[in-house]
């Protein structure tokens, strides 16, 4: 994953701010905004967790059309 491939997810994922992904994940928001300018690198961890919050909102929608 690149950084502009992060921005790209946090904002798909519904996340308006780098703040709000930053309290997501437990990490400080400087570092998801070094993530996304590509002064740090991205962590191997984060594109599975990244993968997990769209399953979740996926089963979250699957739920509440059933209902």
């Amino acid at each position: 994953m690149d950084p502009a491939e992060l921005k790209a997810r946090r904002r798909q994922l519904g996340f308006r701010s780098r703040r709000l992904l930053a309290e997501a994940l437990g990490v400080s928001e400087p570092a998801v905004s070094a993530w996304e300018t590509g002064r740090r690198k991205i962590p191997d961890w984060l594109e599975r967790y990244l993968r997990l919050l769209e399953e979740r909102r996926e089963i979250k929608k699957i739920l509440e059309d059933d209902l």
